[in-house]
């Protein structure tokens, strides 16, 4: 509590001061008042008092003292001069400075004893009291003098004691005025040491132009050891471009050798000591003859810095340098130098740039591009008709300034092309502002006075003398060359594509090139030293148009006429139909669209250039019209094969329609021919083999590359057939001949890298009905596997399901764990799309053709607009139209990276495959059938999709960065068999049998493939599900319940050596560990009192 009331005392004291000191600050006003009022207590008067020192120095120049005086009563102070002997002398400037009325001069002392110390009296008075102070202002010499360019303002001046080219501490520094004079302190040289003074930026104070970054120097004049007192110390230095050249040479030798070779009659010390604008100003044609080697000069040290990017004093100074070593190299070979001549400039820009800067490199077509403007404006400079110092040169000085700098800055980082290069330098571009004499001759008539034109006489020749009239057997106009170039119109809206211009000149002289006139459908831009055109369509140029650009070519001296190129832009017209390419929600004649970028994401990948070009897919199948005009370019002749006639032409002779064909459209429909749609691999080349019109398994295996030499040189096996709505089990596995075709092409084929053989998963989601405990759609279960084909129980195949434009699975396309990947099937064309390719040619033949009236517009027997020969139609579908999608997109990687393997293909597949309907999940009697699982190796799979759907893009990106072949060698745990355990199989129970499996030696353990042999007997198959564990605990449906299996497989392994089986397989397990337990599990779902026998099973796991 005492705390507490302590604290209160403390507050209320501090109220009452604060209140004090409020009525303190506000009380006032005079009289009395009455007896309870507060007054304020008035305050002495105090007089002010100064508080500057009674003695300064100043350097001469100086504008003068500033007058300091402190009131008590902070009242405003006037200052006045009331004496001294010196008072004349100064006025009181912004009522509180001390200025001298004429500038002080320390040669010429305005004091009344002539020795540089002014005496003057002072008084500050603050309206009631008055303070006088008796002052002594002391002159001290300054070194004087001049920074010329133009005379440059505000540029910062040193001293340089020490030869270090810094500013150091104790060295005398300042600034130019708006003249280009500068003082700063006198100096006391450092023993064995010229000092040099230094000026940095500034603005030429008759242009305006800033010169950042330019630095320009000279000695001190002597003399340079000096008692302080008893010396004539040095005085006035005139620093110019070329007393810079002066300064950085060793000695007075050198210094001549650079006077005699600009043939400067006079001495460096006069050089230095003469103020040679002023002089020039006053008509001295020796000071004109010289500041015109100083403008000459300063336009090659501004140049070198240009190009160096040069961006502080160091690297300025180290130019200077340089170019002041090369001109004294010059000199060992040349007793003049020229500075308009072009290959002394050239010499000069190459060697300056290189030798101080190392690391910089300027092409030879770069520089002589460079080389041009420098030495035109030199020789403006250098005309004896124009005055230096007067206007007209003035704004001379200023257009190079500005607009040269500029664009050689734009020009060296690219920004600009060497024909805009050329443009802004040509002497009408710079001069055009430049005020000129009304008298001034212009002997070619173009508007440009003689004095200000590179090429006075028109000849196309730019000299300096130039004193001939333009004569052709002299020089002949260079040539730009019309020509016709094909673009095509890339997915991808705005890709820019290029090709190259040509022209020729005389003695073969290099060409810069110009753009005249833009296109009408995109905009163009050319590499002026190239000729390299690029094109950019514009967005709405959807649609094969022609374009027209115009341009010329200039060889130096002159320019062409104007050449026009033709650009014939391609595209496919129905290109816009084929969603699964690029899916923009069109329905290609169905009555509704997809879904926004459900596609392959391929554009980007065609738009970069990669097409499928050097790769080759065959077309197992019924047939393929290799004169299809659509497929007719991309056919390679002679390596088809026809096992009906026995000849290289595999075209059908059914009129009905040709799968064949139709499949090979949507791989390979040539591209941009302005005809029909594009293939996925629109460069790809293409043969057929029509074994289904023939089919055995001989004839087959031969098709698959097996002692077929035609086929030697196919990478891609596209193979969209498979077994017919199976019932039953095929005893035994894949033919052993189908085998060896398999292992023989990933073995031998592609120089032992293995052919990719991709096939369709199948079309029997549905068959006479649904599915499923219900027999309804809502089950979600399909009605076989894709598994039921042997061939899918093989790591061979790249098996693919289908999806429809809205990235979902198509409703027809069978499952499996023995998918790998999902393409593009589409629907039916009625209600939602189908997929757009080629068929058979004619209306006489086909899917579409008279008669028949089919499922859209488009399909109309020809009456459509855009279908009227029917050589194309947009309802084709089925894994059958999934499995070319993918076979294309192989393609494409394999043009990105030719050297990827089998394997390699299926690993980049699997690893950017897109996940899509997640969740998906379908459980039979509370165990689940279908979802997509993540296994241990991180990939994810579902039965329906396999491990999601092909996505181009990433795929081809990945290609390009694999290394290929580091899987390591492929190898196979072989058949590993569980006992024979011959097992009752009941309703509703679930049996499991493991298998304990060991890595091959020598493997990295991880799981590629996985391949199951099963033993059981059971009237009613399609109770049966079938799952498989890994040691991994990832558990994959390697069998779905409800089927329409119908045969009792009767697998009997009672006898082992008569023991039957069928397969199964799954890639649900890739990149796990082999090395563990394996379990099947088994599930008789269905109560229906029928039981079975399981005997046993094996597996065999393929991997590295």
């Amino acid at each position: 509590m005492q705390r507490h009331h302590s604290s209160m005392i403390v507050l209320q004291l501090f109220v009452c001061v604060a209140s004090v000191l409020f009525l303190s600050a506000c009380g006032g006003g005079s009289g009395g008042g009455s007896g309870g009022g507060y007054s304020a207590a008035a305050i002495p008067n105090e007089p002010p008092v100064f508080a500057i020192p009674s003695q300064k120095s100043f350097l001469e120049g100086a504008p003068g003292l500033t007058l300091v005086a402190i009131d008590a009563n902070d009242d405003n102070i006037v200052f006045s001069i009331i004496g001294g002997p010196d008072k004349d002398s100064f006025f009181i400037a912004n009522s509180k400075v001390l200025a001298f009325v004429t500038e002080s001069d320390y040669e010429n002392p305005g004091d009344i004893d002539a020795n540089n110390e002014y005496l003057v009296k002072v008084q500050a008075f603050d309206g009631l009291a008055t303070t006088t102070a008796d002052l002594t202002i002391k002159i001290l010499d300054a070194l004087e003098g001049r920074v010329i360019d133009g005379p440059i303002s505000g540029a910062s001046i040193f001293v340089d004691l020490d030869g270090d080219r810094i500013v150091d501490s104790g060295e005398p520094t300042g600034r130019t005025n708006e003249n280009g004079y500068f003082k700063v302190p006198q100096i006391t040289p450092i023993e064995n040491i010229i000092p040099k003074i230094i000026s940095y930026e500034g603005i030429d104070s008759k242009t305006g132009q800033s010169l950042a970054q330019f630095a320009v120097l000279s000695d001190v004049p002597g003399p340079l050891v000096c008692d302080a007192e008893n010396c004539a110390k040095p005085d006035s230095a005139f620093i110019t471009p070329l007393t810079s050249l002066l300064a950085t040479t060793t000695n007075d030798e050198d210094k001549e050798k650079i006077l005699s070779a600009f043939e400067i009659n006079d001495s460096p010390e006069n050089l230095l000591s003469t103020d040679i604008w002023k002089s020039a100003e006053a008509g001295s044609n020796t000071s004109k003859n010289i500041q015109r080697i100083n403008q000459q000069i300063a336009l090659l040290l501004q140049a070198v810095n240009t190009i160096s990017g040069v961006n502080d004093l160091a690297n300025s100074l180290l130019v200077v340098n340089t170019m002041s070593s090369e001109l004294l190299s010059l000199t060992n070979s040349q007793d003049t130098i020229n500075l308009t001549k072009r290959e002394t400039v050239e010499s000069l820009l190459k060697k300056v740039t290189e030798t101080a800067f190392p690391t910089i490199t300027i092409s030879e077509p770069t520089l002589e591009k460079l080389v041009v403007p420098v030495a035109n404006i030199n020789a403006v400079f250098a005309d004896l008709r124009v005055n230096p110092v007067g206007s007209t040169m003035i704004g001379v000085v200023s257009a190079a300034q500005s607009g040269l700098r500029t664009s050689m800055a734009s020009f060296i980082s690219g920004e600009i092309s060497v024909n805009d290069f050329s443009e802004k330098n040509a002497a009408k571009t710079l001069f055009g502002e430049v005020t000129v004499p009304t008298d001034a001759s212009d002997y070619d008539e173009d508007g440009l006075a003689d004095i200000i034109d590179f090429d006075d006489d028109n000849d196309g020749v730019q000299d300096y003398s130039d004193e001939y009239p333009l004569n052709f057997n002299v020089h002949t106009s260079p040539v730009a060359i019309a020509a016709t170039h094909q673009l095509r119109l890339q997915p991808v809206a705005q890709t820019k594509q290029t090709i190259v211009l040509t022209g020729t000149a005389q003695n073969n002289r290099s060409l810069t090139y110009s753009l005249v006139s833009d296109g009408s459908y995109g905009t163009a831009s050319i590499n002026s030293t190239t000729g390299v055109l690029t094109y950019t369509p514009s967005v709405s140029t959807t649609n094969s148009i022609t374009d027209t650009i115009t341009f010329k070519v200039n060889d130096g001296y002159i320019s062409s006429s104007v050449s026009t190129v033709t650009l014939e832009i391609k595209t496919d017209p129905l290109y816009h139909y084929q969603w699964h390419l690029d899916n923009t929600k069109q329905s290609n004649f169905s009555a509704a669209g997809g879904f926004l970028g459900e596609d392959l994401n391929v554009d980007s990948v065609i738009s970069a250039g990669v097409t499928g070009d050097t790769v080759t897919v065959a077309i197992l199948d019924t047939g393929l019209e290799i004169a299809h005009e659509d497929l007719a370019a991309n056919i390679v002749a002679g390596k088809s094969w026809d096992y009906v006639d026995s000849d290289t032409d595999p075209t059908s002779d059914d009129n009905d329609g040709d799968h064949g064909t139709t499949v090979a459209g949507i791989v390979a429909s040539v591209g941009w021919n302005k005809i029909g749609g594009r293939g996925v691999a629109p460069d790809v080349s293409l043969v057929g083999y029509n074994f289904l019109e023939s089919p055995s398994i001989a004839n087959e295996v031969h098709a698959m590359g097996l002692d077929n030499d035609l086929a030697s040189n196919v990478d891609i096996f596209n193979m969209s057939y498979g077994r017919n709505n199976p019932t039953s089990f095929q005893l035994g596995g894949a033919n052993n001949l189908r085998l060896s075709a398999f292992v023989n092409g990933v073995t031998n084929m592609r120089s032992g890298k293995g052919a990719i053989y991709v096939q369709s998963a199948g079309n029997t989601w549905y068959k006479s009905g649904y599915c499923g405990p219900n027999s309804q759609s809502s089950d979600n279960l399909a009605c076989t596997d894709s598994v039921f084909d042997p061939a899918f129980a093989l790591p061979y195949v790249i098996g693919v399901a289908a999806l429809n434009a809205k990235g979902l699975r198509s409703s027809y396309s069978t499952p499996g764990a023995s998918i790998w990947i999902s393409g593009f099937g589409g629907e039916f064309g009625i209600y939602a799309p189908a997929i757009m390719s080629v068929d058979q040619s004619s209306c006489s033949s086909g899917y579409v053709k008279n008669g028949n009236t089919g499922r859209n517009a488009f399909d109309n027997q020809g009456y459509h607009a855009e279908n009227s020969n029917c050589n194309y139609m947009s309802q084709f579908n089925g894994t059958s139209s999934a499995a070319p999608t993918v076979a294309g997109v192989i393609a494409l990687m394999l043009e990105a990276n030719p050297n990827l393997t089998w394997r390699d293909v299926k690993k980049i597949l699997a690893s950017t495959a897109r996940q899509v309907d997640n969740p998906r999940n379908v459980s039979v009697n509370g165990i689940e059938q279908f979802s997509w699982i993540t296994n241990a190796a991180g990939y994810k799979f579902h039965n329906w999709y396999g491990f999601g759907v092909i996505d181009a893009a990433a795929a081809v990106s990945s290609a390009k960065a694999y290394t290929p072949n580091n899987l390591g060698a492929f190898v196979e745990t072989d058949w590993n068999s569980s006992a024979t355990v011959t097992a009752t199989m009941v309703d509703s129970t679930t049996h499991y049998i493991d298998v304990p499996i060991t890595a091959p030696a020598g493997s990295s353990d991880v799981i590629e493939f996985v391949r199951l042999r099963i033993s059981l007997r059971h009237t009613i198959p399609n109770s049966i599900g079938i799952r498989l564990q890994s040691p991994s605990g990832t558990v994959s449906t390697i069998l779905q319940p409800y089927t329409r299996l119908q045969s009792n497989p009767n697998a009997d392994c009672s006898i082992s050596a008569t023991c039957t089986y069928f397969e199964l397989a799954s890639n649900a397990f890739y990149g796990e560990p082999i090395a563990g337990t394996w379990r099947l599990l088994i599930t008789d779902h269905i109560s229906d009192g029928t039981q079975g026998i399981f005997e046993k099973y094996q597996i065999n796991i393929y991997g590295h």
